[in-house]
This record gives C-alpha cells, structure tokens and sequence, in this order.
C-alpha cells in the first residue's frame, strides 16, 4: 500500500507544479504582451523547465537548412491553431495526445539520429511535451522556446498546407499581442467561419 501511496503524492505533485508554472506564466503573460516581452516569457519557460534542452529560431532554421530529413517538427497546438499555419513540413499533435499514440504513429521507426523539435504558439505547451517524451526514454528531444510567434515575428516562413501564408494563429487576445500585430489572424473570422 506504501508504494502505491507515494507514487500517488509523485503523480500529485508533479501536477501541482506544473499548474504552478503555469500560472507563473500566465501572470507575465497579463502583465503587458508586447512582442519585446516574449523574451521575458522564454526566459521563465527556460527557468521552469531546467531539463528540457531548449533551441532557438536561429538553430531550427539552422538544422532545416542544413539537412531537413535530420529533423522531425512537432507542433504541439490544437488542430484549428495549425490550420492557420504551421512551420514547414510539422506534424500536428495536439497537446492531449498520448505519448503511446505519438509512438505508435509519427514516432514509429523514428531513425535514431533524427532530431525531434517540438513548438507550440511560445514554448509552453511545448516544453510541457518535451518533457514527456524525455520522460518516456526520448533524448534527441528540443523544445523550440519562442515557438512559431518567435518565428513569425522573425518573418521566417509559415505554411497552410504546402502554401506559404502571413498570418498565425494567435491562441487568444491575451497571448495575441505577443505577434507583431500585422502576423495576427483575426479571431472574429475564425468564430464566423467555424459556426
């Protein structure tokens, strides 16, 4: 019975933690969602997730310059995030997805050089997954801190499908303003076209 109780308290506190950072998050989040500020949102992404490796735009681009098949893009947001856009040639992996589903699909026979980059709106929801999968025995794992507002801000190119596009889901009003106003999809012709 001992076992079963502490593995409980583990389980128990991970998840407290998590919702911890989470809302730590969150409050700098409110407090001003400038684009200059989303440096300050990777830096305590980075701080609350020490063991994850943690990449930048420069190396994503670097690693899909270099030689593209090396690398495996995981964008960790929900399906209508990732029909506005999405980085070149990502798979879609919503943030509920289990590990043993990842494994038993776009992770089977995963050669084992090949880099794993995950990125979601600015590294959150990511660096979450990433530590699952490190969790899960996956070393060649990165979380892309910044994700694909860094990018865009950075006017590096996003896609809908294979067509190259200029807009970016911004998750919500909130988080929104962390993209250069112009990158923004507006949400009121999302809620219009999905009803």
């Amino acid at each position: 019975m001992k076992p079963i109780m502490e593995s409980i308290m583990t389980i128990f506190i991970k998840i407290k933690k998590q919702i911890l950072i989470i809302l730590s998050i969150v409050l700098v989040a409110g407090c001003g969602g400038k684009t200059q500020d989303l440096e300050e949102i990777k830096s305590k992404i980075e701080t609350n997730f020490p063991q994850v490796n943690h990449i930048s735009a420069e190396v994503v681009a670097n690693w899909l310059k270099e030689d593209e098949s090396k690398t495996i893009l995981l964008d960790i947001r929900e399906k209508d995030e990732y029909n506005i856009s999405h980085l070149p040639n990502a798979y879609n992996v919503p943030p509920d997805t289990s590990i043993e589903k990842l494994q038993e699909t776009i992770l089977k026979n995963l050669e084992s050089d090949r880099k794993i980059v995950l990125y979601c709106s600015v590294g959150l929801r990511s660096a979450i997954f990433t530590q699952k999968l490190q969790d899960a025995g996956f070393t060649n794992v990165y979380n892309f801190n910044g994700s694909i507002f860094e990018w865009a801000n950075l006017n590096k190119p996003v896609y809908q499908g294979d067509g190259l596009v200029k807009k970016v889901h911004p998750y919500d009003e909130k988080w929104g303003k962390f993209l250069q106003p112009q990158l923004r999809e507006d949400l009121s012709n999302l809620e219009s076209r999905e009803n």
